[in-house]
C-alpha cells in the first residue's frame, strides 16, 4: 500500500507531543484501521465499547463508539456565579449561513 501521508500524521504527532496528549482508543474497523482520535492529557479512567444503540446508522468501516470517561470533579468546580438573566442575542445570527449549513445536511441518510 502506498504511503499516503501528506505531513498530516507528522503534524498530529507533533501536536500530541507538544500538548502531552495520548490516544485513548485502539478500536479498529473491519480492515483493522484506526479511524477515530480521542485525545486527552488527563490520567483518568475510561472505557470504549461498540455502541449498541447509535444515533445514526453505521457501516462496518465506521463502527459507532461509546466512550465513557470518568472525571472525578467537584459539584461546583470553578465556583462560577449563576446568571439567571442569561439571554441569547438571536439578532446576531448569520441567517443565510445557518440556512446554508442546515440545507447541506442529508437528513434522510442521517436519520435512516
Amino acid at each position: 500500500m502506498p504511503d499516503l501521508d501528506d505531513g498530516t500524521t507528522s503534524s498530529i504527532l507533533l501536536l500530541m507531543e507538544a500538548l502531552n496528549l495520548r490516544q485513548l482508543i485502539d478500536t479498529t474497523n473491519l480492515n483493522r484501521r484506526l479511524l477515530d482520535l480521542v485525545l486527552m492529557n488527563l490520567d483518568v479512567e475510561f472505557t470504549v465499547a461498540h455502541d449498541l444503540a447509535p444515533f445514526v446508522g453505521e457501516d462496518p468501516h465506521h463502527p459507532a463508539l461509546d466512550i465513557l470517561i470518568n472525571l472525578d470533579l467537584p459539584s461546583d468546580p470553578l465556583n462560577f456565579p449563576s446568571n439567571t438573566n442569561l439571554r441569547y442575542n438571536f439578532r446576531k445570527v448569520d441567517v443565510p449561513a445557518l440556512c446554508s449549513e442546515l440545507g447541506a445536511v442529508d437528513w434522510d441518510t442521517l436519520l435512516d
